[in-house]
């Protein structure tokens, strides 16, 4: 291989190192440290074996130049030699001339090597872009091609085949390898979180290293865990605006290492290949962490097809051109038709690599995400009074009423008892609109609360969910699909300025377009044949949004919302002054529940109902065919609402502290109320929640007209906690507020609210591990496996652990909570119930028992079978029971029966048996069609003559139902 050669081929190979992730060596997080484990064996494989290959498909129609020239030189030295002509020997002779033709007309190995480098190189670096494969179809140069179908008009974008993913803000857990060690920087629970400290252009939140606490001894700062150092930070702002945090947690870090880490003195010596001569390893690696890195990015839906397609275009493009095969040469067309092969082999070779790691990561993006927590909010009415003394013995609970409903200030009378400590029953009994969290009590107390409460689902007014809202919308789908009445979303506006999206560079719009479109897609699946949507927009992004809409709904109605005053900063730009947002509204099918709305009469209008009648009613004359007409006031219904909105004024225009809670983009109450009271009296779901103004308005029309709508919330922002959920516990608690406290006590409702938290993706990620005895077996079927099965055949166990079904109710992941990482239990039970759609009636509590294996006597009195137990409740017992009953989507009965498993899987069953006898559900309104029972059972032999239901194992279904929308 020549030096030109050996230079394309190293461009290559650096141009694969980057695309495939391997030149983040020392970074050990995310998919850098799923692609690091196999690191070795990738980079063995692009530099050693595609070498190969190329050269593989090449030689059959290639001249070794080198070789040749080299006896071409023998030939004329021998000659020299002798003392001869070459054409003095006959043998030497017909060697040189043939030697001379094959110089003349083949085609050199090394040229032919080069060019495919070269051609695979501006393949791969033209489509590829920072992390992301972009559509750039060149017909010629500056001119694109597009797929186009024929459409009258074709609504196209430059990511329109990727899923654009929303990750979290910043990064939680950044892990780097120097020297062969491990570091961590690690962010820790900040509390300005739970004071609900707001950013804004004057308080920005910075990181700074933690700083140890009596609260917390066991957190230090820097420290030194099984040979790993773990240097902790918290995000948060800061009391000193002036300094600047990056330089100083520098400093500090560095100050730390020489005087008490000194082995770690690495860290401190200069990175290598970094721009700056003098940047160290250290500050490399904190410059990332702190940049606030969004980092949100692209998985592309099929990028094997896409770039297969690419591929053949380029090639037929920009490769091949006929006046090199149209030659008399047959040898040199052969030659060059190998060069094509080549380029076409090596080049689906990557291709099908790239497209399994690609797929498995959207195989993790398109996973219906775990149900992390699950937690509930409900008014003390609907709690029965059996838990009341365990609720005022808890201070925690106490001492958010007293935080958020001001209740150390109500004050007792003849008839009414005031606020004491410790708090009494009577004082729950005359203050049911207090809102109950299940967060402040035992997993124990929660359980038996909720297993009190029946026809659950029926109940439960309000969902709220902590996730990106792709993967909440994806979770959502199987219990609510074709569910949604009215859904409002109130999508980041793409200004460049929003906090919650962010976008590649050059690619603001179609990052923008990706997000929306994919999030809608599923929306339609969940949307009622008589729903009704609406999006509101400003004008950054209103034009676009208009034909993605309709090319997923039917368009009904533009509504222009007049929400800026003509004065303030925004009247200073030399142009019209824009004073209105956009609202969308569509439907699915084109026949949305509409209820016509009217404004009342303006009170000149009202004047000209100028007469009175003997009742006092006023009305107004009018003549029709020759008669006197009366129309009366009382009947007008008003004037019809239309398309331009001037009525309700925006928060920027109006003294609005009473409902203002959070944010500048924050929209009135009467906003959404208006909305609402269009649509159908059902589910409402906002999956841009933001600060929750959604569920405030569905609350205040239930308060209002008795109505029992329901809604479902979605958000991502830290807000969720410290906005979304204490406005709910608000509002559910009087419709009355001034300076942060309740002013009428008697105007709450009754209600239960449940919140859950949705494993992320980058959790997911986070539990993904490659299983080293599985590779070290597969890696015998050579490159095909690597090539097509290698990281989903690994990290199969690690997805979904159905091992780990035979404890259920300490199912483990690695989770991003409050900041942290942490190994935390994951809620299955309510997992699995979204999965399958059930709508809970009711739950059980989670109950233990010891098992007691029975004589044979005992056995065979009761028509048993020799290793029957007894059940007898043992809060230390092994075998743990909980069961759901409820209702499939497709209407069936459905129980749900999760129990603990033990290595004795005979007296699992045995007890799993005399749990089923013991529990059986004989009243005719509670018989079921299809019974779920986690691991291998018998059940089905319990079974009565005039019994139906079917055993269905959980864990085959769960399987299915998770990943159905991923393989």
């Amino acid at each position: 291989m020549n030096q030109n050669t050996n230079e394309k081929l190293n461009r290559f190979i650096s141009l694969l190192e980057e695309i495939f992730e391997l030149d983040k060596a020392d970074l050990d997080f995310g998919i850098y440290r799923i692609m690091n484990i196999r690191r070795k064996e990738i980079m063995k494989f692009l530099s050693e074996d595609l070498p190969k290959k190329v050269k593989e498909t090449l030689t059959p129609f290639a001249q070794n130049t080198v070789e040749i020239k080299e006896r071409i030189s023998a030939i004329e030295r021998q000659a020299a030699e002798l003392g001869i002509e070459i054409s003095a020997s006959p043998k030497l002779a017909e060697e040189y001339a043939r030697l001379k033709s094959q110089l003349a007309s083949g085609t050199d190995l090394s040229s032919l090597e080069t060019d495919v480098y070269s051609a695979l190189y501006k393949f791969f670096s033209r489509y590829y872009d920072e992390g992301d494969f972009i559509s750039k179809r060149r017909y010629k140069e500056g001119v694109y091609a597009i797929p186009y179908e024929g459409e009258e008009v074709k609504l196209y974008w430059a990511n329109a085949d990727q899923y654009y993913i929303k990750t979290t803000e910043n990064f939680r857990d950044y892990t780097f390898i120097d020297n062969g060690k491990k570091v961590h920087f690690r962010l820790v629970d900040a509390t300005t979180e739970k004071n609900n400290n707001k950013e804004s252009d004057t308080n920005k939140r910075e990181f700074m290293l933690y700083k140890e606490t009596p609260e917390r001894p066991e957190l230090k700062t820097i420290e030194e865990i099984n040979g790993e150092l773990v240097i902790r930070f918290v995000y948060d702002i800061p009391d000193d605006k002036k300094v600047n945090w990056f330089e100083a947690n520098l400093a500090a870090i560095s100050d730390a290492i020489a005087k008490n880490f000194k082995e770690w003195f690495h860290l401190l010596a200069p990175a290598p290949g970094g721009k700056k001569e003098t940047r160290t390893v250290l500050e490399k690696h904190l410059s990332a962490y702190v940049a606030k890195n969004t980092f949100d990015y692209f998985i592309h839906k099929d990028l094997r097809g896409f770039l297969t397609r690419e591929l053949d275009f380029f090639i037929k493009s920009e490769v091949i051109h006929l006046d090199d095969i149209d030659t008399t040469d047959e040898k040199r067309a052969d030659s060059y038709l190998a060069k094509v092969r080549a380029i076409k082999r090596v080049g689906k070779i990557i291709i099908d690599f790239l497209a399994q790691i690609e797929d498995f990561q959207k195989k993790l993006w398109l996973k219906k995400k775990f149900v992390v927590d699950t937690n509930w909010c409900i008014t003390l009415d609907m709690v029965d009074e059996k838990f009341y003394p365990e609720i005022i013995e808890n201070e925690a609970q106490i001492a958010e009423w007293r935080e958020m409903y001001a209740i150390h200030e109500i004050e007792g009378n003849l008839t009414t008892v005031g606020y004491s400590e410790p708090l009494t029953i009577e004082f729950l009994r005359q203050n049911k609109n207090l809102v109950l969290d299940t967060r402040h009590f035992s997993a124990d107390f929660k359980e038996r609360l909720i297993a009190s409460i029946d026809n659950l689902d029926e109940h439960t007014g309000g969902l709220l969910i902590y996730s990106e809202n792709f993967q909440a919308l994806q979770l959502l789908k199987e219990k609510y699909r074709e569910q949604i009445k009215c859904v409002y979303i109130d999508p980041p506006y793409n200004t460049g300025n929003d906090d919650n999206f962010s976008y590649k560079d050059g690619y603001q719009h179609s990052t923008w377009l990706s997000m929306m479109f994919d999030r809608l897609v599923i929306l339609k699946s969940l949307v009622n044949e008589n729903g009704s949507i609406y999006v509101q927009i400003d004008v950054n992004e209103s034009n676009r949004l208009s034909m993605l809409l309709e090319e997923i709904f039917n368009f009904e109605r533009e509504i222009i919302w007049s929400n800026e005053s003509s004065s303030g900063f925004k009247s200073q730009a030399n142009s019209w002054i824009r004073g209105h947002d956009t609202i969308f509204f569509v439907s699915k099918n084109g026949k949305p529940e509409f209820h016509k709305q009217y404004l009342e009469l303006s009170e000149s209008t009202k004047k000209r109902y100028d007469k009175i009648d003997e009742n006092g009613d006023r009305y107004k004359e009018y003549i029709e065919d020759g008669k006197v007409r009366r129309v009366y006031l009382k009947d007008s219904l008003g004037k019809p609402l239309t398309t331009v909105w001037t009525d309700i004024p925006s928060f920027q225009t109006v003294n609005a502290n009473r409902e203002h809670v959070a944010f500048s983009t924050q929209k009135p109450t009467a906003l959404i109320e208006r909305i609402l009271r269009s649509s159908a009296n059902d589910i409402v779901l906002d999956y841009f929640a933001g600060s929750g103004t959604t569920g405030h308005a569905v609350i205040n029309l239930n308060r209002e007209d008795g109505g029992n709508r329901k809604y479902i919330l979605v958000e991502m922002g830290e807000y969720f906690y410290t906005v979304i959920l204490p406005r709910m516990k608000k509002v559910i608690y009087s419709a009355d507020w001034k300076n942060g406290k309740p002013q009428n006590r008697n105007t709450g409702i009754s209600h239960i609210m449940k919140y859950i938290s949705l494993e992320s993706y980058e959790d997911t990620l986070s539990n993904i591990e490659l299983d080293d005895d599985k590779h070290q077996l597969a890696m015998k079927l050579g490159d095909e496996y690597m090539i097509h099965y290698m990281f989903d055949y690994e990290a199969k166990d690690s997805m979904l652990s159905l091992d780990a079904f035979n404890a259920p109710f300490s199912y483990k992941l690695k989770i991003i909570e409050n900041n942290e990482t942490k190994l935390k239990t994951v809620d299955l039970c309510e997992t699995f119930n979204y999965l399958i759609g059930l709508s809970v009636i009711r739950q059980s509590a989670t109950a233990w028992f010891k098992a007691v294996r029975l004589i044979e006597e005992e056995w065979k009195r009761e028509g048993l079978y020799e290793g029957a137990v007894r059940l007898e409740r043992d809060n230390s017992g092994e075998y743990g029971f909980k069961q759901i009953e409820g209702r499939l989507p497709d209407g069936r009965r459905a129980l749900v029966i999760w129990r603990t498993i033990t290595s004795d899987l005979i007296q699992s069953n045995a007890a799993l048996d005399a749990y089923f006898t013991k529990h059986r559900i004989n009243p005719a309104d509670r018989e079921f069609d299809v019974i779920y029972v986690n691991g291998d059972n018998n059940l089905e032999n319990l079974r009565l003559d005039d019994e139906n239901w079917k055993v269905q194992r959980i864990e085959p279904v769960f399987r299915e139902k998770m990943f159905e929308e991923a393989e």
